[in-house]
């Protein structure tokens, strides 16, 4: 159980902080890229730590996060072929969904997929990702921004109350 959150929600900024840095360069080597997958799996396992422990405001803990979802082309996916995303899922069928927090943090912790996505320049932007139980029906990808965005939302929620 978290008794004192301040901690939690600190490294959650500071994480936020080094995946902009991380987004900011280009082509970035091997290293960079496990740091970056590192940092997004252990920033959605405190957001879910938080969530169980009530350490966040209801307003938090109920968003929504915009994403899109790319239905499978009909081939399992496998340990062998996972990386494959292309041959995989159908990326001309992108679907905007709006995923529960808790929802993503799960798909996250548990992903089967997990692939970075590269802009034009070479930067990070964004992650595809699919659980061990969702990966022979859907891809997601969520933006880079967006997850910045909501790991800053998290870290700095101070409920001022809360009812049991």
């Amino acid at each position: 159980m978290i008794w004192e959150s301040s901690y939690w929600k600190d490294s959650l900024l500071k994480s936020a902080r080094k995946l902009r840095r991380m987004s900011r360069r280009k082509s970035p080597a091997e290293k960079i890229l496990v740091d970056f997958e590192r940092e997004v799996f252990i920033s959605f396992y405190t957001v879910r730590k938080l969530i169980e422990a009530k350490k966040l405001s209801g307003r938090i803990a109920e968003l929504k996060i915009n994403a899109n979802s790319y239905p499978v082309k009909g081939k399992d996916v496998t340990l062998l072929n996972w990386h494959r995303v292309d041959e995989l899922y159908n990326f001309e069928s992108a679907i905007q969904v709006e995923l529960d927090v808790k929802f993503v943090c799960n798909q996250i912790i548990h992903s089967y997929v997990f692939v970075s996505v590269f802009d034009e320049q070479g930067r990070l932007a964004a992650i595809l990702f699919s659980s061990d139980r969702k990966r022979n029906f859907c891809i997601y990808k969520i933006e880079l921004p967006r997850i910045i965005e909501f790991l800053i939302a998290v870290g700095s929620d101070y409920p001022s109350s809360s009812n049991f």
